[in-house]
């Protein structure tokens, strides 16, 4: 008999082992600290108060600025934080693909945004029987091609205003999208004629510039006001859906949140109103790096602030200036920047102190640790990490920690990616 049959019986799904949790996680833990709750390392975590402050803080925003939001999904694709966004006065919820789409239906999201075109016949046969099944459900579609306005139609055509189609305009040098205010009069065009419903326009201005300089800060202006250019126009010629009670412009963001805003917060004079839709996703976490560098500081006080971490072990102190932690690529995103040592923690008693160096390097599962001279850290340590982009971080974790003031586990924060 052989040794290992690992092709006789399938695993069980349920009983299947969460990466840096001990068992699979109550929903409800009880109060336990994360030092004595049998984490094994490398574990992430997200601190609960900075996930509340960021929830409220993008809340205010949008009020003051009067702007709706759409949270983007794929930041984190939990059912509870999107729960979180919500309960915080979200207007409907953005999604980037159609595997994405599916999933947040069966969370129970009744309006949404496809922030990209698609083709995908058998997606958009889905739409549409989740349109007639369901009279709750909206949904909104990029567009930038006719190729792309035909194939909706195909299967969108006479579903009505809750099946929406938002030209998508771009920039010389960007991504997708229409590059001319013609090009849009002329897509526009095309999607009344197959009698789908044009709801408005749509962009995205992180493939502009990232850097909050004067010059990025500019363009990105410029870029926010081209696209109110684009919808004002295809007002004027009255290719906007008029059976609409309001037309939707929608921006991504991402760290320009506040000039995309206060742009499109202005008053509007269209023949209906205008919900102006931000769809920024990463503000619920935060980072310690890339965004943190960028964020936006507003005059009433409360600032963003950094909500997950990856915690890792170190495991060997091969040179005096060197500590490897059982961390890497595997755990942690990379693609902003190497994650940051924050503090060093005694998983024994949970003290922690702060601490310097630099992580120079990431493999599989290794982080490798530059230390300052006769800086003290022992084998067995646990290394807190704070992180760059948090989204190819989170895709990373089936289940996620919550964690209090004290360090106490309040619960869980599930991942469908």
């Amino acid at each position: 008999m052989a040794v290992n049959e690992f092709g006789s019986r399938q695993p069980d799904e349920a009983a299947l082992p969460i990466k840096g949790l001990p068992a699979r996680p109550a929903d409800h833990p009880g109060d336990v600290d994360a030092f004595s709750a049998g984490f094994m390392w490398p574990v992430a975590v997200i601190h609960r108060p900075a996930l509340h402050n960021n929830a409220t803080l993008m809340a205010e925003v949008c009020t003051r600025y009067g702007v709706e939001h759409a949270p983007h999904l794929k930041t984190a694709m939990s059912p509870q934080l999107a729960q979180l966004q919500a309960d915080s006065g979200a207007w409907g919820f953005t999604v980037g693909s159609t595997h994405q789409a599916r999933t947040a239906r069966t969370w129970g999201c009744q309006r949404m945004v496809l922030a990209a075109e698609t083709v995908d016949a058998q997606f958009l046969g889905w739409v549409r029987s989740e349109l007639d099944t369901d009279p709750r459900f909206e949904f909104y579609l990029f567009a930038d091609s006719e190729v792309g306005v035909r194939a909706a139609a195909q299967h969108l055509a006479g579903a009505g205003s809750r099946a929406g189609l938002l030209i998508e305009v771009g920039h010389p040098g960007g991504r997708t999208g229409v590059r001319s205010t013609d090009a849009a009069v002329d897509l526009a065009r095309t999607i009344k004629h197959t009698g789908l419903s044009l709801a408005g326009v749509a962009g995205y201005e992180g493939t502009v510039g990232a850097e909050r300089t004067p010059e990025v800060t500019a363009a990105i202006l410029s870029y926010v006001q081209h696209i109110r250019l684009v919808a004002e126009t295809l007002a004027q010629h009255n290719l906007l859906d008029d059976s609409r009670g309001d037309f939707i412009v929608s921006c991504g963001g991402s760290t320009f949140f506040d000039v995309v805003a206060e742009e499109l917060g202005q008053p509007w004079s269209l023949s209906r109103p205008v919900a102006a839709v931000l769809r920024s996703g990463c503000y619920l976490l935060h980072d310690h790096a890339f965004y943190a560098a960028e964020a936006p500081t507003f005059s009433w006080g409360r600032q963003l602030q950094p909500a997950l971490e990856v915690w890792a072990q170190v495991i060997s102190r091969p040179e005096d200036r060197l500590a490897i932690l059982n961390a890497g690529r595997r755990d942690i995103g990379f693609d902003l920047g190497l994650p940051m040592p924050l503090r060093i923690i005694d998983p024994a008693s949970g003290n922690q102190r702060p601490t310097t160096g630099t992580i120079t390097e990431l493999n599989d599962q290794h982080a490798y640790l530059e230390l300052p001279d006769e800086h003290r850290v022992s084998v067995g340590n646990v290394v807190a990490l704070g992180l760059s982009h948090p989204c190819t971080t989170m895709d990373k974790w089936r289940a996620v920690p919550l964690l209090d003031e004290g360090n106490r586990v309040t619960g869980y924060v599930r991942t469908y990616f």
